[in-house]
């Protein structure tokens, strides 16, 4: 029995079409009939296309190839490589100078500072969120964020991170500060990504702060006198609200029940036998390295 199914002009994996029929389309509003109708248009119109430049990049290819094999031996001729390269069509002028731009994107994601986004109320939510080149430490208040995954897949195991709260500032009385435990709120660092699973809960029509809380990470000063420490304000910036989250009736279907399972994916632990171990210690400037305020030694014997 074959495994695959005519569906118009397409021949289809059956698994792909129950797929798409029984999981993709229900509560999308749009038929699996109309999902494939549409495919099939697509592929008619591109197909041909993709095959021409499928077989123009072969002609290609098989132009360089003979190119160096007829050179086999001689010095490589950059100037007459790359003449070469225009000759064929692999190398085109460079154009004029234009602008770019994008259209129909949301204003939540091009222009808008602290949006609000409609979320179903009780419906396990799924989200990705990313440091670009800052220290971000994030928490909805009264809700518990967990943690399933990052830039490298899904996490061996979850990781539940507590909303973060206003806790006594110990130096300086009357006033609060974030809570400076690491566990509590989701910290990224600069250039990392978390997958995070959360169940709104509340009423229809609350509002839930998506919020970032600073957090004591050392940030350093150094004044004219060459004085250096940690400045006063370290972890005790105001917590200031990223986004805002809307609840509104509950979505298609039964209210989530999600858990976090106890074991998320089978990770081989990297084995580190043979590893040498490196020491980095940060000190002073030495005299000669007056440009820098902090100095990384891979070798504390160089620390002299």
């Amino acid at each position: 029995m074959s495994n695959h199914i005519q569906i118009g002009g397409l021949r289809v994996d059956r698994a792909l079409k129950d797929l798409i029929d029984e999981q993709v389309c229900p509560g999308t509003g749009i038929s699996s009939a109309l999902f494939w109708s549409g495919l099939e248009k697509i592929v008619a119109e591109f197909a041909p296309r993709n095959r021409e430049l499928l077989a123009k990049r072969e002609a290609l290819q098989q132009q360089i190839d003979d190119w160096h094999q007829a050179r086999s031996g001689q010095s490589h001729d950059a100037a007459a490589y790359k003449a070469f390269l225009q000759e064929i069509g692999y190398l085109v002028a460079e154009p004029a100078s234009f602008a770019i731009s994008t259209r129909n994107v949301d204003q939540e994601i091009t222009s808008q500072a602290g949006p609000q986004l409609v979320v179903p109320v009780k419906n396990a939510r799924y989200a990705l969120n990313a440091a670009n080149a800052r220290f971000m430490r994030v928490s909805i208040p009264g809700h518990t964020l967990v943690r399933i995954g990052g830039d490298s897949g899904l996490r061996s195991t979850p990781i539940s991170a507590p909303p973060v709260a206003l806790v006594p500032d110990p130096e300086n009385p009357g006033e609060t500060m974030s809570d400076p435990d690491p566990d509590s709120g989701l910290l990224l660092v600069p250039g990392e990504r978390a997958d995070v699973v959360f169940t709104p809960t509340g009423s229809p029509g609350d509002v839930l702060p998506i919020e970032w809380h600073d957090f004591p990470r050392g940030r350093m000063f150094m004044n004219s006198t060459m004085d250096m420490g940690t400045l006063p304000e370290d972890g005790r910036l105001d917590p200031v609200t990223l986004a805002e989250l809307v609840l509104v009736e509950d979505g298609p279907g039964e209210p989530s029940t999600w858990t976090a399972p106890a074991e998320l994916a089978d990770l081989t632990p990297i084995d580190i036998a043979g590893a040498e171990p490196m020491s980095i210690l940060f000190g002073p400037v030495p005299s000669t390295l007056q440009s820098a305020n902090v100095v990384m030694y891979a070798d504390p014997d160089a620390m002299g």
